[in-house]
């Protein structure tokens, strides 16, 4: 169970107070920079985790908003760094693309905050919400206010053991999502599914199971221990148990032990 800081109650009561209607008037700006600690060929920010790249895992957050990519380096002076991509929307919002745990409703409850109290500059625990006018023509920053929660939505991925941090919550939020959604996992411990994954209500899901790619899973479904799904759809009523399926429609309950990878 976690516990409310003072601070934090505080924040979560002025938003119930406010009741603002965030506008669109944001241009957001993700900061690619690559983390070599990460020691992966790939760019650290398209390392993918549950089914989703970093960077479209911070992406999320900002759904219905414009968004612009920019690669950088991480000594690049923040003002430097935005000012060729500031335009005339009233706010810029700058993140990082290492932040995969952000939510929309964090960025829309800092946006909230930024403009009932009519902040210019206000610094994140990794991020910036500038207004757009007072930094076009600035050379330092200055007057700036700091947004004081949220702190586990800014937690960076800089390494492997920050990732697997970062990768735990993930699977935790993408399970309360399914649970949330009328789908029985008898033990979260030992379920692993992909972000992009369907399941639809009264599935039943035993340990031991994995599901990824994009699989769809449909009603009535019940998967007992140790199924392995990859790309696949499970049709409704279907019943799996000790099942390796890959790119296959699975349309009747196969025998258990079974490994497919063709329509059955």
């Amino acid at each position: 169970m976690q516990i409310k800081t003072d601070l934090e109650i505080d924040i979560q009561s002025f938003f119930e107070k406010c009741k603002i209607t965030t506008d669109n008037d944001v241009d957001v700006l993700i900061l690619k920079t690559n983390n070599p600690a990460l020691l992966s060929e790939q760019k650290s920010y398209e390392i993918k985790v549950w089914g989703k790249s970093i960077l479209n895992w911070c992406l999320s957050a900002f759904e219905n908003f414009d968004v612009t990519e920019i690669e950088c380096n991480t000594t690049n002076d923040i003002l430097s760094t935005i000012k060729p991509y500031l335009k005339n929307k009233k706010y810029t919002a700058v993140f990082y693309a290492d932040t995969p745990l952000l939510q929309n409703k964090t960025f829309l409850n800092i946006l909230d905050y930024v403009q009932a109290k009519s902040i210019t500059i206000c610094q994140l625990e990794r991020g910036w919400i500038f207004e757009t006018e007072s930094v076009k023509n600035s050379t330092s920053l200055s007057n700036i206010n700091q947004y004081p929660v949220a702190k586990e939505d800014f937690f960076c991925v800089f390494n492997q053991a920050q990732l697997s941090i970062a990768s735990d919550i993930l699977r935790k939020r993408i399970l309360t999502k399914h649970l949330q959604n009328g789908v029985q996992i008898l033990d979260v411990n030992s379920c692993f599914i992909d972000d992009d994954v369907v399941i639809e209500k009264n599935v039943i899901i035993y340990p031991n199971n994995t599901i990824l790619n994009g699989t769809i899973i449909n009603n009535n479904v019940v998967l007992k221990p140790n199924n392995i799904l990859n790309n696949c759809v499970i049709n409704k009523n279907v019943e799996l148990c000790f099942c390796v399926a890959e790119n296959c429609t699975i349309k009747k309950s196969p025998k258990p032990f079974s490994f497919l990878s063709k329509e059955q």
